[in-house]
């Protein structure tokens, strides 16, 4: 499968280095390759909490994004390249549109 940057996935706390805050899958977006290594830089998108510096995320159906949410960077993990796809440990929910996409980017580039 190839991955491409601004894409959501369902990412269980299995795959997910160090686990994850709760149990449940949790909504990634993709951000980069990890150069050399077969990982990607995800962040996290939380639907219950925010702080300042998260990026608002609206609903978006298209790519699997149900309610008023916010990406953070509280929530960054690195996944194996090899889950992506994987319909029990990191489905593909859809491809954030470009405008949207571009903003995360530019967002967690600030961030780094």
């Amino acid at each position: 499968m190839t991955v491409g940057s601004g894409e959501v996935y369902g990412a269980s706390p299995s795959i997910l280095m160090g686990g994850d805050a709760h149990s449940a899958a949790r909504r990634v977006g993709t951000i980069r390759e990890v150069v050399g290594l077969p990982y990607w830089t995800t962040v996290g998108r939380t639907t219950t909490d925010h702080v300042p510096g998260d990026l608002p995320s609206p609903v978006d159906l298209s790519c699997g994004l149900d309610r008023e949410g916010w990406w953070s960077d509280r929530f960054q993990h690195s996944i194996e390249t090899r889950h992506f796809g994987n319909e029990t440990l990191c489905p593909f929910f859809g491809s954030l549109p470009k405008d949207v996409r571009a903003e995360l980017l530019v967002w967690y580039e600030r961030l780094f």
